[in-house]
């Protein structure tokens, strides 16, 4: 149906109860009704970003996951997943697809398998053997906000400007 947007999450956070309960309602519409199915709601680089700013205020955390126990029971759980355990579960993640895909026919090994991944605000690299985790709050939506608003060019030097920083 595709009524829920994961990536605004961080914003449903912070509105507070009214938004929180609309975004609960439309994500049980897409999900399944099944009470022995779990449901982990993650969120990411956006909500670690807003917490640090103050956006999203321990209350707000509070009431949401409350929300989330009243709307869905025991079977659902809200976390904050912290950027190198973010990057962890996406390399696991491929890595199963990679055994699915493939499985012992020897085509590609998962010790051969790193990955980089960014979304809005943070971005994750896995690497070597044993895999090596990083997480960067690389705010690719601040670059984006900066050229619309300084124009490409000026935009994007202030953009890399505060990333080098960042690195």
């Amino acid at each position: 149906k595709g009524r829920v947007d994961a990536a605004a999450l961080h914003k449903v956070i912070a509105k507070g109860e009214e938004a929180q309960r609309s975004w609960l309602a439309a994500l049980a519409e897409e999900i399944s009704d099944d009470p022995s199915t779990p449901i982990l709601i993650g969120g990411t680089g956006g909500v670690r970003e807003a917490i640090a700013s103050g956006a999203i205020t321990p209350a707000a955390r509070r009431g949401f996951e409350q929300l989330v126990a009243e709307r869905f029971g025991r079977r659902a759980r809200f976390v904050v997943v912290e950027g190198t355990q973010e990057a962890s579960d996406e390399l696991a993640a491929v890595r199963y697809i990679v055994r699915e895909k493939w499985g012992s026919s020897g085509a590609v090994a998962e010790s051969q398998v790193s990955l980089i991944s960014s979304g809005g605000m943070s971005s994750q690299l896995v690497y070597g053997s044993p895999a090596r985790s990083l997480s960067l709050p690389t705010q690719i939506k601040t670059g984006n906000r900066l050229a619309l608003e300084r124009g490409v060019e000026a935009g994007l030097a202030a953009f890399d400007e505060g990333l080098a920083a960042t690195v």
